[in-house]
């Protein structure tokens, strides 16, 4: 039995991605309390909803230990930010927690801008001293079936062998065909005067998204044969809790179609069984702040390689 334990699990996407890699999960740990009811509603071993900071111990033994830091302070979505005190206490935690631990395997999963963060030479410093080999790339969901262009920078660690290369599956950027089973389940939706304008110059008997909010300027337009953007969580709420709606679906019919959780979800490579709950700003919350599944099952099973 191979056995994982999760840090900043959020909405169970890591948690998906290693159980169809065959790992039973001893556990996982998030500070938010929404994606930890999402997850214990997807995933028989619970989640615990906990500050990284105050936790004490993890399970040792592990054959994967898997970690997806709040991305926050590096994200390029977060004009202006930049590493926090708190980032670095946290990576400090995070670093000896597995000195104590000592899991065979470690796989970190952050965006693209946290490779040069001190958190990470933190934590990689430490694990250079415990002796563990140091794999580093750039991986997008979208060469392991999510048809979504989301790009993670994925480090791996191990005590063992070495590693092969993370094995690319199944290339996709068909989105539209990903989620063309239920579109007739989405509900109608209407574009705003903006995107009627920029759909005026579109030339395509193809489906098509457009963003309905969260852009700069004028609404980006993705058609069926383009991948589709990055899934980002703070587009579907307003701040202050209140849902709204992301990216519009055009019909070569003329209908108009919200895409929903659901739709995001399979483009994000969940399955359709997913269960995201009934808020739906925490459904798209957790979405946008997930590791794609397939992507996290390819990770995983290069350490049994």
């Amino acid at each position: 039995m191979l056995r994982s334990f999760e840090l900043f699990s959020g909405a169970g996407g890591a948690a998906q991605g290693l159980k169809d890699a065959g790992y039973t999960s001893l556990g996982a740990i998030d500070y938010h309390q929404p994606a930890v009811d999402i997850y214990n509603l997807n995933h028989e071993t619970p989640a615990t909803c906990q500050d990284i900071l105050d936790v004490h111990e993890i399970p040792s033994e592990l054959d994967l230990l898997w970690m997806s830091p709040s991305c926050k302070s590096f994200s390029v979505a977060n004009v202006g930010g930049k590493e926090s005190d708190l980032d670095i206490r946290i990576a400090k935690k995070l670093a000896d927690l597995i000195g104590d631990a000592r899991p065979r395997n470690i796989a970190i999963e952050n965006v693209v801008q946290y490779r040069k963060s001190l958190s990470l030479e933190i934590i990689l410093d430490k694990c250079r001293l415990l002796g563990y080999k140091i794999y580093e790339s750039v991986e997008t969901a979208s060469d392991y079936g999510a048809p979504t262009r989301r790009s993670r920078l994925i480090v791996r660690l191990t005590s063992n062998s070495q590693l092969p290369l993370i094995q690319r599956t199944k290339p996709n950027i068909d989105w539209y065909g990903t989620i063309e089973h239920i579109v007739g389940d989405l509900a109608y939706s209407e574009l705003t005067q903006v995107q009627k304008n920029v759909m005026m110059c579109q030339r395509s008997n193809l489906p098509l998204v457009i963003q309905r909010c969260g852009y700069h300027g004028e609404p980006n337009v993705y058609p069926s044969t383009k991948v589709f953007p990055t899934i980002t969580s703070h587009a579907h709420h307003d701040g202050k809790g209140r849902f709204r709606v992301a990216f519009n679906l055009a019909l070569p019919s003329g209908k108009v179609k919200v895409l929903d959780y659901k739709a995001l979800g399979l483009i994000q490579g969940f399955p359709i069984t997913y269960n995201w709950g009934y808020d739906r700003v925490a459904a798209c919350m957790g979405i946008g702040n997930s590791v794609s599944p397939p992507l996290a099952k390819a990770v995983a099973e290069s350490f049994r390689c």
